[in-house]
């Protein structure tokens, strides 16, 4: 019986209603209608039929929802009624691909007396291949079809590679890695390996490797230049399989040296000590490897070669040596580095012991008017060899400077001559030799200021008994400016005394704040009676006088009589 499509809803409705009263239930379909994308069972099909009849037909359809290229598919499904089918009844199949709309026809397949039936085939295209399966019906069987649709394609490769991350130059490096899929991969199926390094270029084929057991593989190489090798794994994929490809890069770069040397932290002077150290890296050392030593110390500032040592399997070495020089003696270890290890040094220093020595410093005075010149003597005892002393100074506001370095005399004295405005402090420095050890004293002097004071109202200057005085009238304020050798927030102490009965009299003490020209004024209040003897003086105090950069100086006194 042939399916056909019924025009108008009336007509179908109609059609409908009768297979209802036959306890038949349809669901109206096209016989030629694709099933979705996302399923390969097809769903069970009623059609309308032309004789009532005729019993509903029910066909499903099974593919697998993907196949590679070339492999077999197997197409099942099953016929269903509520009516029996006769023996021999057949499904027909044919198959659509991008490259075939119109389909090719696979044949029939037989029915079995469960309704199921298979049917197998190699799609040649890859891509949506959609079997149609129709069933022609009977005269007691309604038509019926449907579809299944298999998605061919290579099947998906993952390539992964493995390598180290370093290498040493002339070092064999093995790449291994494995091929995976869902599919296996024919017998002799093989990987190709290019390897790029730092000159750049196209890269060098290192040829092919082979998959063996669990689509493992492995090739070994050895990389000539130094920096990075990337090793470049290409699988070209086949007719079931897609291509991949996967990179490794190793480092090829030579071993970091490290080299440390251990001598003892003092020694005495003409004694042997011993001096030991270690190579160390991640590559072994070959056996002969050397290092070179070279002392260093006050007599061959630029090193004395003690020749090459023989490093141990392990890497150590060791070296006995007697230090003639006092000081400072230090050991420098090189090692020049082969193919596989870079170079490296490593050093110690030995404090070897010196005689002590004697050097000494004085002035020609203890403390020094401002701006006079001082005499600086340094003296220096037995040395080794060096006769040099250096003369060093520092004011109380400045810094420590040179003031002259040179060599002693016959009698180990070095003079130096300084002119002095503040508060100093020298010192005597002998740097040392191989024999004798440094050394450094110091002496401090100090230095006065200038101060003067000048008198103003007096009327005249006379003398009682050999002191000479300002003479003022009796309501007359006398006036003494003191001019002071200026310093940043300096002041002056003015002190006045009177004379009493044959003895002076404290009448008090202030300070006043010097101008920056270094001069104070100050007007003293006249008594208002006639009789009185009186003195002031200006004087700068280390200390309370603003700063401490100068000696306490006491400026003279000044005497005044007061008359009618």
């Amino acid at each position: 019986m042939r399916t056909r499509h019924l025009a108008g809803g009336t007509a179908l409705s109609v059609l409908l209603a009768t297979a209802s009263l036959l306890g038949v239930t349809a669901t109206p379909a096209a016989a030629d209608a694709a099933p979705s994308a996302t399923s390969s069972e097809a769903q069970p099909t009623l059609h309308a039929l032309d004789d009532p009849a005729q019993a509903a037909t029910t066909l499903t359809v099974n593919v697998p929802a993907t196949a590679v290229p070339g492999a077999e598919v197997t197409i099942t499904g099953t016929l269903g009624s509520a009516e029996p089918f006769a023996a021999g009844t057949e499904v027909t199949v044919t198959r659509t691909d991008p490259a075939d709309t119109a389909g090719t026809p696979l044949g029939t397949a037989a029915v079995a007396e469960d309704g199921t039936f298979q049917l197998k085939d190699t799609p040649a295209a890859q891509g949506n291949n959609t079997y149609w399966v129709s069933y022609a019906g009977d005269a007691t069987h309604a038509a019926a079809a449907a579809t299944g649709t298999v998605t061919v394609a290579r099947a998906s490769t993952t390539l992964n590679v493995s390598a180290p991350e370093t290498a040493l130059p002339g070092a064999e490096v093995t790449i291994s890695g494995s091929l995976g899929s869902t599919e296996d991969y024919a017998p002799g199926t093989t990987v190709a390996i290019t390897r790029t390094d730092s000159h750049g270029g196209t890269g060098t084929p290192l040829g092919t490797a082979t998959i063996g057991e669990h689509n493992i593989f492995q090739l070994k190489d050895t990389p000539a230049v130094q920096g990075d090798n990337t090793y470049t794994v290409s699988y070209a994929g086949d007719a079931t399989h897609t291509a991949a490809t996967a990179k490794r890069t190793v480092n090829v770069t030579r071993a970091a040296t490290t080299l440390t040397v251990n001598a003892p932290a003092t020694a005495k002077r003409a004694t042997k000590l011993t001096v030991t150290g270690k190579l160390t890296a991640a590559a072994p050392f070959p056996a002969g490897t050397k290092v070179t030593v070279t002392r260093i110390d006050l007599t061959t500032p630029k090193g004395k070669s003690l020749g090459t040592k023989t490093v141990a399997s392990n890497g150590t070495f060791s070296f006995t040596d007697t230090p003639y020089t006092g000081g400072n003696v230090t050991y420098s270890v090189h090692y020049s580095g082969d193919a596989t290890h870079t170079a490296a040094l490593g050093k110690d220093t030995v404090a070897v012991s010196r005689a002590a020595t004697s050097v000494s410093i004085k002035t020609n005075h203890s403390t020094y008017s401002w701006g006079s010149t001082a005499t600086v003597t340094g003296h220096l005892g037995k040395t080794g060899k060096s006769r040099v002393v250096s003369i060093y100074s520092k004011a109380a506001d400045g810094t420590k400077k040179l003031v002259k370095t040179g060599t002693v005399n016959s009698s180990g004295d070095f003079k130096v001559s300084y002119k002095l405005y503040r508060n100093t402090t020298f010192w005597a420095s002998f740097g040392g030799d191989f024999y004798s050890a440094p050394k450094s004293v110091s002496r401090s002097v100090g230095t006065r200021i200038k101060v003067s004071t000048s008198v103003a109202r007096h009327y005249k200057t006379g003398k009682i008994g050999s002191t000479t005085y300002y003479w003022f009238h009796k309501n007359t304020d006398p006036v003494f400016t003191t001019s002071m050798s200026y310093y940043k927030n300096r002041k002056q102490r003015f002190e006045l005394q009177v004379y009493y009965q044959g003895k002076w009299y404290s009448a008090g003490s202030e300070y006043f704040w010097l101008a920056t020209n270094g001069k104070s004024a100050v007007q003293l209040e006249a008594p208002g009676e006639s009789g009185i003897r009186a003195r002031m003086r200006s004087t700068y105090v280390k200390g309370s006088s603003g700063d401490s950069v100068n000696t306490t100086t006491y400026g003279p006194w000044k005497y005044m009589y007061f008359t009618k």
